[in-house]
């Protein structure tokens, strides 16, 4: 028999239920799945989760079977640079989190270059300025040039 997260299938099923305005009675006559298997299933102490409760769950409330189980339709996996980090372990409110700090992230590294490309500017232009300030004479170079030599 497969091992279920106990917890994320009591918290899914609350909310659900919740949602759907249903007690564990009308779950029971709708699905056949006893009252007490439900109740324990709710509560997070049914031990021993047959996957054919959890199918007729997740049919019975329109949502995949994965759904139930904690996880969103997105799969549970950071991939980058060879690496693949498991998050199903993760709850709702710390993947938020950890989607929150990528996109600090992202905003911290633009902000960094913005910087960078603004001081690699600024230097460009002194740099500029000087060489334009070499090539062009001031005006009393120019007018040197005129004086009759002494």
């Amino acid at each position: 028999m497969p091992s279920y997260n106990l917890n994320h299938i009591a918290a899914a099923m609350k909310k659900l239920r919740a949602d759907k305005g249903v007690t564990i009675g009308q779950i029971a006559g709708k699905t056949g799945i006893s009252y007490e298997v439900l109740s324990r299933l709710e509560k997070g102490t049914e031990k021993n989760v047959a996957p054919s409760t959890i199918i007729l769950l997740a049919q019975y409330f329109e949502v995949t079977t994965e759904e139930l189980e904690g996880h969103s339709t997105v799969e549970r996996y950071l991939v980058t640079g060879g690496r693949k980090i498991d998050l199903s372990d993760y709850s709702e409110a710390e993947l938020t989190e950890i989607e929150n700090f990528m996109v600090f992230l992202r905003w911290r590294r633009a902000e960094e270059n913005r910087v960078r490309n603004q001081e690699a500017l600024e230097r460009e232009q002194k740099r500029q300025q000087r060489a334009a300030a070499k090539q062009v004479p001031t005006f009393m170079e120019r007018l040197a040039r005129f004086a009759p030599n002494s």
